[in-house]
């Protein structure tokens, strides 16, 4: 994941802040990320984004962020979300969007470098009824929290 793989080199030498989505889209365009599409659903705004792999295939990342953090940072990893909770109606509309998201790019990815949020995010998806694949990915070489960290597929 493009993301994650940014994050655990910005972790080396921090310096990229961004401070709003539209800078963040431009960051992640700079590192070969293409937008694909997003839903802004009260306080938190999901995005597909689209890069290609080591084998040139394309991958499809799902960043989903809250209007109080930048996603691409990995300060923004460590910090504890806002403890905002969702809505039946917010989960059904950020459902909806995956499962169309699905029937097009299946399967995509998505993780956080913050174990506690993609054990939330992999346990919601999965009561949700997707399909995951979780993996657990050790970095010793990481300084700080960031020598372990999980990614999943989501599948249709």
């Amino acid at each position: 994941m493009i993301i994650l793989k940014h994050l655990l080199k910005e972790i080396e030498n921090t310096k990229h802040i961004t401070e709003s989505i539209d800078s963040e889209l431009k960051y992640l365009a700079s590192l070969g990320m293409e937008y694909v599409d997003k839903i802004q659903i009260g306080n938190y705004t999901m995005i597909l984004l689209k890069s290609k792999d080591e084998n040139n295939n394309y991958e499809y990342e799902i960043a989903l962020t809250s209007s109080e953090q930048d996603f691409t940072t990995a300060q923004s990893q460590i910090k504890k979300s806002p403890s905002n909770t969702l809505s039946i109606k917010t989960l059904k509309e950020l459902s909806n969007k995956i499962k169309k998201w699905l029937n097009i790019y299946s399967p995509i990815a998505i993780g956080t470098m913050n174990n506690n949020r993609s054990k939330k995010y992999l346990s919601l998806l999965q009561k949700l009824g997707f399909k995951t694949d979780p993996t657990i990915h050790h970095d010793s070489n990481t300084p700080g929290p960031f020598k372990e960290y999980w990614t999943f597929n989501i599948y249709k």
